[in-house]
């Protein structure tokens, strides 16, 4: 059996995996949104984007109750556990 020595190429490919698999990692933790009080809290814009529609939609969704939300310094803000339930509630499986 052929012992596995540090100028092996595997060697230098395991050890070049774990750093990107950390970077990966460190990125995901940087990304991560605090929760506050347990809750993830989600802007007018980065809903916008994730539901694909424009910013005057979500204002319409929010003026007929529809969408509820917080202002707070001028900002709009939604519980992101809210939204996904009222995606749920609003699911309709496919017609055979």
């Amino acid at each position: 059996m052929k012992k596995i020595t540090e100028s092996d190429p595997r060697v230098s490919y395991f050890f070049n995996s774990i750093e990107r698999v950390t970077l990966l990692i460190e990125d995901l933790l940087d990304r991560q949104k605090p929760l506050l009080n347990g809750e993830h809290y989600i802007t007018d814009e980065e809903l916008s984007k994730l539901l694909k529609v424009h910013r005057r939609t979500l204002n319409d969704y929010r003026k007929k109750g529809i969408l509820p939300y917080i202002y707070f310094g001028g900002k709009i803000l939604y519980k992101e556990s809210t939204i996904q339930n009222i995606l749920k509630e609003l699911y309709l499986p496919k017609w055979r």
